[in-house]
């Protein structure tokens, strides 16, 4: 067949002809491209169309050049055994190098499950930090892992909670931590533009803590610590313990589950509000709430941001009705709670039903307008880094230097970092927490942080490590409360 006659039949015949060729190489060439992509991220219809044409061309000259030639080689149709000893040959080379890969992946993981201590039964049943002076304590507590369960919200709210102003706009503010780009750090996208505050903004009272110590020095070799928390085996698994207590709603259901921890009857409020990465930032919060005598009362839902937008789900393949739902009636309980402090956060790079509303200037600006329907005060904690592996499986192949799991400063950002917050807060005059530079000390956002495993997976804090960050969290938390 040459060119000439293959370009001559009709597109089905033409595309029939390549099929095999076409189904090897579309995709790698629809799939490499999201590598340079923020996790949650996708490229547009208009890049998607054309990867796809692309897969066509290709995939001629991968027939033309490789698979015609093979079929019709002289030596492979006079000595068929030479074809059957060739792919013989391959396939077992491929299942041999599956057979060492596997084989070497599951040393380096026994290794490691081996090496980290186990918790005894005895161990297990030590007093929980309930019984602790915490305040005293200069590091940070794990949360309880078997305080009581969360107590349904009274039909009365409580008589001391009352609402108050936001936090003065005249206050000084602490710039918030922006890593400074580089040629060859910054992603492919191009974050939009930040717009002048209008006469109505306000400056926002930003907080950011500094690093917890000295940031690893990026040429020496990082072991993973043998007493890693979580423990390697069940990083994985480490979630905050709401989600098992019914109060991280899934995406189909409508009626909230609001929950209470702390002290039921404290004269103090705290909600936090928002989706998976909200729920995040409860073991800190609980963390504090005993520290503090606080009512800590959880709103929650997974891919549900708190912004008063129509959101696209990708797991829905739909408009996420139930999240629009789920936010009007979080707001009605909150008026009628009236919190003394609400605590938002929401991952970057949500799903949009109008495409103009693909913004994260307006994303904030939207989520500024459902916290001005809320009583209290408001604080907004900006959206985690995200790592480029899922870092449980990574550490596992790599425990004798965790480096390779680490995620450069500038990637881990995202193109919109800091962008949604910032935005939200000038409107709102809430108070920004930025814990950018406690995950991420010096160019890098280590995997293993002060002996801590960071992330489950690729962008949601282990609820150990986010129990161990109560103390950077209490006093912007603090004063936010005014206290």
């Amino acid at each position: 067949w040459s060119a000439g006659r293959l370009l001559a039949l009709p597109p089905m015949r033409f595309l029939g002809r390549i099929s095999f060729s076409l189904y090897l190489v579309h995709w790698p060439i629809l799939v490499l491209p999201l590598a340079g992509l923020s996790v949650g991220e996708e490229l547009p219809l208009e890049a998607r169309v054309g990867l796809a044409l692309t897969t066509v061309p290709v995939a001629w000259v991968c027939w033309r050049l490789v698979e015609e030639p093979i079929h019709h080689a002289t030596r492979f149709r006079a000595q068929p055994w030479r074809s059957l000893g060739l792919a013989g040959t391959a396939v077992a080379a491929t299942l041999a190098a599956v057979i060492v890969v596997g084989a070497q992946t599951s040393r380096s993981l026994d290794t490691a499950l081996t090496a980290v201590p186990v918790p005894t039964a005895a161990a297990r049943a030590t007093p929980q930090p309930t019984t602790i002076a915490v305040a005293a304590s200069p590091e940070p507590t794990p949360a309880p892992t078997a305080s009581p369960p969360p107590t349904p919200i009274a039909a009365t709210p409580s008589p001391t909670a009352t609402a108050t102003a936001p936090p003065s706009a005249t206050a000084s503010p602490t710039p918030a931590a922006t890593p400074s780009a580089s040629p060859a750090a910054t992603p492919v996208a191009t974050p939009e533009p930040t717009p002048a505050p209008s006469a109505s903004a306000t400056t926002p009272l930003v907080i950011t803590p500094g690093p917890r110590g000295p940031a690893p020095d990026p040429n020496a070799v990082q072991p993973l610590p043998l007493d890693v928390q979580p423990p390697l085996r069940s990083a994985a698994a480490d979630r905050e313990r709401i989600a098992g207590e019914g109060c991280e709603l899934g995406n189909l259901t409508v009626q909230p589950r609001p929950c209470v921890y702390g002290n039921p009857d404290a004269a103090t409020t705290v909600v936090l509000v928002g989706d998976s990465h909200a729920a995040q930032w409860f073991p800190a919060l609980e963390v504090l709430a005993l520290r503090h005598d606080w009512r800590l009362v959880v709103f929650t839902k997974i891919s549900c941001r708190f912004v008063d937008l129509p959101i696209y789900s990708r797991e829905l393949k739909r408009e996420y009705t139930e999240c629009e739902q789920w936010r009007e009636i979080v707001v009605t309980q909150l008026q009628e709670l009236k919190p003394d402090l609400v605590v938002v956060s929401a991952a970057r790079g949500m799903g949009t039903v109008n495409r103009a509303d693909d913004n994260a200037i307006r994303q904030g600006e939207a989520m500024a307008r459902l916290l001005a329907r809320v009583p209290g005060r408001h604080a907004i904690i900006v959206d985690t880094p995200q790592s480029h592996v899922i870092i449980p499986d990574c550490l596992s192949g790599h425990i004798d230097d965790t480096r390779p799991c680490d995620t450069a400063r500038i990637p881990a950002m995202s193109p919109r970092y800091l962008l949604l917050e910032r935005a939200a807060a000038e409107a709102d005059g809430a108070m920004l927490i930025n814990m950018t530079d406690v995950l991420c000390p010096g160019s890098v956002c280590p995997a293993v942080l002060d002996g801590y495993i960071v992330f489950r997976d690729q962008f949601h804090l282990t609820a150990t490590l986010s129990a161990s960050l109560a103390a950077e969290l209490e006093s912007p938390l603090l004063r936010a409360l005014g206290d």
